[in-house]
């Protein structure tokens, strides 16, 4: 969890990855601050679970080989609460973004929520402006990020083309569902 203040324009923001996962957090920030606004940031799920088992292999966390952690019976592993937020196993649940979006939508408006993805991002200098006029804040004339940050250390681990496969055709239900949500196609996810 971050803290920043821009002073210039009086905004305070937060980040977390892990909110998204407690529906009950929107009605409690909502509470303090009414007027919040919740950006939310959605990575194509293949790559955002590979990269989160790398994460956690690279942090000692992960022990199983990467074709039986990202598995649905794998999530289920005991953790420790006092360490964790969240489960640090659930790399599919997590990709399931429709299963947390819902929720928060029954506590937040549409027009407190902007949902961005990620490889758009990165890749379009319009989606920056976008998210900096959703926040209030002025665009600070750079639209693309200019480096890589939080890169992890630990190489990829090697895909086949099974895995891949197999985790394709899990997330296509709910992508399908996502996209009907959003109200548009995911074409930087195929």
């Amino acid at each position: 969890m971050r803290l920043f203040h821009d002073i210039a324009a009086s905004h305070l923001g937060e980040k977390s990855t892990s909110y998204i996962e407690h529906p009950e957090v929107a009605s409690r920030i909502l509470e303090t601050y009414p007027h919040a606004r919740f950006l939310v940031l959605l990575r194509e799920p293949v790559a955002r679970a590979l990269s989160n088992y790398r994460f956690s292999v690279e942090n000692g966390i992960e022990e199983l080989p990467l074709d039986n952690a990202l598995t649905p019976e794998a999530e289920d592993r005991l953790y420790d609460p006092q360490l964790f937020s969240v489960s640090p196993f659930a790399y599919l649940k997590r990709g399931r973004y429709i299963e947390y979006l819902q929720p928060w939508l029954k506590e937040v408006s549409s027009e407190q929520l902007f949902v961005v993805i990620f490889e758009e991002l990165v890749s379009r200098g319009e989606t920056f402006e976008e998210v900096c006029s959703f926040l209030g804040v002025k665009a600070s004339g750079q639209r693309k990020p200019a480096r890589v940050v939080n890169a992890s250390i630990e190489p990829m681990p090697a895909v086949s083309n099974q895995l891949r496969s197999r985790l394709e055709k899990y997330f296509a239900p709910v992508n399908a569902r996502l996209e009907l949500l959003l109200g548009r196609r995911l074409l930087t996810w195929r």
